[in-house]
Order: C-alpha cells, then structure tokens, then sequence
C-alpha cells in the first residue's frame, strides 16, 4: 500500500479533482491506521462493517483532505 499511496492520492486529488478523501480500513489492520495518519488523514469515526475475514468486524473512517495532504508532501522525506 505505501507504493501505492503517493500516485493514487496525487491522482485523486490532482487529475480528479477531489477536495477530499474518505479512507477505511478493519480497526486491527495497524499498519494501514499508522500510514492514514502519517499522511494527515484525521480518524473521523468507527463503523461494523463486513470482511472476508469475519474475524474483523469494526472499521476506522478516515477523511484526508486536499490541503492535508499537500502539507503531508511539503513535509515528506520518503
């Protein structure tokens, strides 16, 4: 997902246009959790959800917005 993130953001944000972002995740994945954080997205809430693995049943929400995310890159040494 690291890979990922700095095209796929800069490609929603940027040719997309999107002012913001809605991101999720299952509660015990702490890895995605840290990641979402780092970047600037803000925990806005916990919903159930359903997964393939039933053995996770709560989601974090998570919201980034456009200007969180160009300070997270002004910042960024990776």
């Amino acid at each position: 997902m690291r890979e990922a993130l700095k095209p796929i953001t800069a490609y929603a944000f940027g040719d997309l246009g999107f002012e913001k972002l809605i991101l999720t995740n299952a509660v015990e994945n702490k890895r995605s959790s840290k990641l979402k954080a780092k970047t600037g997205a803000r925990l806005i809430r916990t919903d159930p959800a359903q997964f393939v693995d039933s053995q996770f049943k709560t989601r974090e929400v998570w919201e980034l917005t456009k200007k969180d995310w160009e300070t997270f890159l002004k910042h960024d040494q990776t």
